[in-house]
């Protein structure tokens, strides 16, 4: 049996994340928790806090990480968590969409965001920036309860990761 070197499978985990999250779609969110058991880890790796430049020139900022992001707790075994999110376009027009985002574990068990129902407000919602424009608000993510996720992962033009305390 031959084995591929690991960089081409990564390369190749990390480029069908990158088309999977770029596809179309409604803007509406899925009632379903989307969780992964696989994803590669992010290729820029940053702290929360400290802003990124995509590919496409946008600049993006997590700029806060809490858990549990709810005031009430639920009796169920998820809590939600939220990541405080700040997006500027660069030149050109460019959209915004929360639905980018996720949280990894460790184990590079993946959650996409919630963007059914939002937890902290104002939530970042669809929207499309002009040049040189900014927008901001929350993403909830919903994690077990007892869970620390190590990164917020954005896929889209660029796969960066921000480092949860």
């Amino acid at each position: 049996m031959s084995r591929r070197p690991r960089a081409t499978i990564a390369a190749g985990v990390i480029c069908s994340t990158s088309l999977l999250a770029a596809g179309c779609g409604s803007s509406q969110g899925s009632t379903t928790r989307a969780v992964s058991a696989v994803r590669p880890l992010p290729r820029v790796i940053t702290t929360i806090g400290k802003s990124v430049t995509t590919a496409n020139g946008n600049a993006v900022t997590v700029t806060t990480y809490t858990a549990p992001a709810a005031s009430a707790a639920g009796s169920g075994p998820t809590q939600a968590a939220a990541a405080h999110i700040s997006a500027c376009s660069g030149a050109h027009e460019t959209q915004v969409d929360p639905r980018v985002f996720r949280v990894l574990f460790a184990n590079r068990q993946v959650i996409d965001a919630d963007t059914v129902s939002p937890q902290r407000f104002p939530s970042l919602h669809l929207t499309v920036l002009g040049p040189h424009r900014c927008a901001d608000g929350w993403v909830t993510f919903d994690i077990p309860k007892g869970s620390a996720p190590a990164y917020v992962v954005m896929t889209g033009s660029s796969l960066v990761g921000w480092r949860i305390p």
